[in-house]
């Protein structure tokens, strides 16, 4: 298996122009990863893709089936395999492993086969927050009826923020570097969840670590806090 996945590598080398120490970098990175997280660890063979949701700078997202449910899958394109991007790979999959709140989009699992790089992910049905409130209030009625939903979402976000900030759950704190509508992601609730928690019917659930960083403690007097 070891030189079934040597092979592959190389032919990844040759169609990215890889150097030599770019390559050797890229195996010894990825026999890291599967050595340090078996358990989210899948083979792309076992996740029936449905159909494709659409296209972000990681790649194409796919809607699939995994384990008796839902899960949206993002695949990193072919012309994005290169060393650095799998760097970035490794490192968002090392960091989604750990998060787990419920206004946090969940992490599964990852494939990391070359040249099958995803990301295994909840689905989340309704869109991104974008989505709900970008063109949608023309006037002022509609603004009103808005603003409970608005306020529901942001609280969830700032749930999800504090929990990455919460140096009990991450030390150094983690910084997203990236909230914004697109990167929010609506899931409807069922109507009895909705009735015991007092709440609307979609959940707000903060996703794409991918520009994450843990906080240095001397980030902010230097100026590189975001």
């Amino acid at each position: 298996q070891h030189a079934s996945m040597k092979d592959q590598l190389r032919i990844e080398r040759r169609k990215n122009q890889l150097t030599l120490e770019q390559l050797e970098m890229l195996e010894g990175k990825l026999s890291d990863l599967k050595e340090s997280h078996e358990l989210s660890a899948l083979h792309a063979d076992s996740i029936p893709l449905a159909k494709k949701l659409g296209h972000g700078a990681f790649g194409d997202v796919w809607l699939a089936d995994f384990q008796d449910k839902k899960a949206a899958v993002k695949m990193m394109t072919k012309d994005k395999v290169d060393a650095e991007s799998i760097e970035r790979f490794e490192a968002e999959v090392r960091l989604m492993s750990r998060l787990k709140h419920p206004c946090i989009v969940r992490f599964f699992g990852a494939v990391w086969e070359s040249p099958d790089f995803w990301l295994v992910l909840e689905y989340c049905d309704g869109g991104s927050l974008r989505e709900h409130v970008c063109g949608g209030a023309d006037d002022d009625d509609k603004e009103r009826a808005l603003r409970p939903f608005k306020l529901s979402a942001a609280l969830d976000v700032a749930r999800a923020m504090a929990h990455c900030n919460n140096t009990a759950s991450f030390d150094p704190p983690l910084l997203h570097r990236d909230i914004k509508g697109d990167n929010v992601l609506m899931k409807s609730i069922a109507e009895d969840k909705q009735a015991a928690d007092g709440r609307g019917p979609w959940q707000a659930k903060l996703g794409d670590f991918g520009e994450a960083r843990a906080m240095e403690m001397d980030q902010e007097a230097e100026g590189e806090m975001t």
